[in-house]
Order: C-alpha cells, then structure tokens, then sequence
C-alpha cells in the first residue's frame, strides 16, 4: 500500500457518485493485492473465504447486503481463517478501533440470523429433496405394481401356451401313431398285392405250360398211326404177291 494510510486509501476508493468508501472485503483486496499477487497465502484465504461466504448468501433471495453485513462476513472470515482475538478488527490497519460490545452482539445475531437462515434453506432443500423422493417412491411403487400385473398376466400366457403345447404333442402323437398304423396297412397291402400277383403270374406260366405241351402230343399220335397203316401196307402187298405167284403156278400146264 505504501506510505499511504487506510483512511486515506479507503477515501480515495471511494464512490464518486455515492461517496461510500470501500468496505472491509474490498480494503483486504487494495491493501494486501499488488498487481495480482497476494502478499501472503494468508490473505488469500481470507479473501477467498469471505467471497464464497458472500456469494453463498447473495444466493438467497432477499434484500441486498448492506456494508455492515459484509463487513461482519469478513471479520468473521478472518477470526475463522487466522485464529485472531474475537475482539480485533481487521482490513483496517492497526489503528483501527476494536469493535464495541454492540457491535460484536450485532455481528454475532447477523452470524446467528444467517445460520439460522441457513440451516432454514437447508432444511427446505432438505423437504424438496424428500418430497421428490416422496413422489418417486410413489412412481415406483406404481411401476413395480404395473410390472406385477404385467408378470401375472405372463404367467397366465405361458400355463396357457402350455396347455396349447401339451395338446399340439397329444396331437402330434396321434398323428405319429395314425401315420404308423397307415404305413403297416399300406405295407401289408403292398405284400397281399406282390403276393397276389406272383400267385397269378404262377398259374399263367402253368396254363401257358400245358397249352404247349397238348399239340406236341397230338402230332405223336397222328405220327404213330401213320407209321402203322404204311406198315401194314407192304405186308398186304407181300402176301398178295405171294397169293398171285402161287396161283400162277398152279394154273401153268405141264
């Protein structure tokens, strides 16, 4: 910061339009930031967590933070991050007047107001958050009822599609056992018929066999009797030559 004081630091940072000087946070900035560089890792952490400290509770709706409750966030900041006297002030140099009893009764009822509205955020978050699982828990067990009915109406189909199958395989086997029954039929059909057909085929080759054996015996016969009548003809004429010679001789003169 220089030769310069807080005070006339905090008056030449002062608005030009409101004539408000900087408060405690924003001194902290000008007279321990240079060029962006903190002095120390101390006063970046009470910078850093008066801020989200500030941004948590801008977060809530509600009227603007005034200077003296930014003020009181900050000396709490630093009380919290250096372990400092309760009753010092910080952000304003060592000349700077140690906060009055009031003051620190009024910062500890605006720490004690922001907690309680804190923990009152908190806790309807906490409501909304139980609400919504409330209502989930309620989806689901719609869900879980839906699906119950849905396993009872599957279960339903399948004794079903159970029943269905056992009576397409009684059927299945009725045709198998039909099918079997034809088959042997059709089989011994096939069997009486071959046999039927040899029995014929049998009886025309016998027909066939006497009808060829009856003309040969037919031309035996006719062949024997012709034999003898041709036989018998040269012996008629031997003995009619015989007969003549003798007659002739008996007729001759002496």
């Amino acid at each position: 910061m220089g030769s310069k004081s807080y005070s006339q630091l905090s008056y030449e940072k002062r608005n030009k339009e409101t004539k408000e000087e900087p408060d405690d946070i924003q001194m902290w900035e000008l007279s321990h930031l240079k060029d962006g560089v903190w002095s120390n890792s101390e006063s970046q952490a009470v910078h850093e967590d008066a801020c989200a400290q500030l941004t948590e509770m801008e977060k809530e709706d509600g009227p603007p933070m005034t200077t003296e409750e930014r003020n009181s966030i900050f000396q709490n900041s630093c009380r919290t991050t250096l372990s400092c006297r309760p009753r010092q002030s910080h952000g304003r140099g060592y000349m700077a007047k140690p906060l009055t009893v009031s003051q620190r009764l009024s910062t500890r009822m605006d720490e004690h107001a922001r907690a309680t509205s804190e923990t009152q955020r908190q806790n309807e978050e906490l409501n909304y958050h139980v609400q919504n699982l409330e209502d989930k828990n309620e989806e689901l067990n719609l869900q879980v009822q839906d699906l119950e009915e849905q396993n009872k109406e599957l279960n339903v189909q399948l004794q079903n599609l159970g029943t269905k199958n056992d009576e397409l395989n009684l059927q299945v086997k009725n045709l198998e056992s039909k099918l079997e029954t034809d088959r042997v039929e059709r089989a011994k059909q096939i069997d009486d018929l071959k046999q039927s057909m040899r029995d014929e085929m049998l009886k025309l080759i016998g027909n066939q066999s006497a009808a060829t054996q009856q003309p040969s015996q037919h031309k035996k016969s006719d062949s024997s009797s012709n034999g003898n009548s041709i036989n018998q003809i040269p012996s008629a004429r031997i003995t009619g030559s015989r007969h003549l010679r003798k007659n002739t001789k008996s007729y001759c003169p002496q």
